[in-house]
């Protein structure tokens, strides 16, 4: 019974925070194009995601390819509030090139850290938790 009602208070108080991604352009957000398609830059986007972004719970990754639109969404989604503590949206542009928005919420697993190192991924194709370049002043942050 008090495991319920702490479960019941845990989820009151997080509904009542602002957790997750914000309204438009509230949240870090980066842009960039890659010379992969849409169904790679996805595929990488789940990796990355899957290795660093799950968090100290039970949060998801979950996602869809829309074949027939040629894009794909990626997102990490919180276990209690079902808010998305990640986005990554990818639209093919040509057979072998991916317009991609990578949008984090800007706190803790989920900083600009997170933000940089999935741009990272999703460009160069390899996972690290960790960024492996800090871009200079402006690049690959809130755009």
């Amino acid at each position: 019974m008090s495991r319920n009602i702490a479960a019941g208070a845990l989820a009151l108080a997080l509904s009542a925070c602002s957790v997750g991604i914000g309204p438009q352009g509230a949240s870090p957000t980066t842009r960039l194009q890659v010379p992969v398609s849409y169904q790679e830059a996805y595929r990488r986007a789940v990796a990355q995601a899957e290795e660093c972004l799950r968090g100290p719970g039970n949060y998801e990754v979950r996602g869809n390819v829309y074949e027939a639109e040629r894009r794909a969404r990626m997102y990490v989604q919180a276990p209690v509030t079902d808010a998305r503590m990640a986005q990554v949206d990818v639209q093919a542009v040509g057979e072998d090139r991916s317009d991609v928005t990578v949008t984090m919420w800007g706190r803790n697993t989920w900083n600009d850290r997170a933000l940089l190192a999935m741009r990272q991924a999703i460009e160069f194709g390899y996972t690290s938790c960790w960024p492996a370049m800090i871009p200079e002043k402006g690049e690959g942050r809130r755009r």
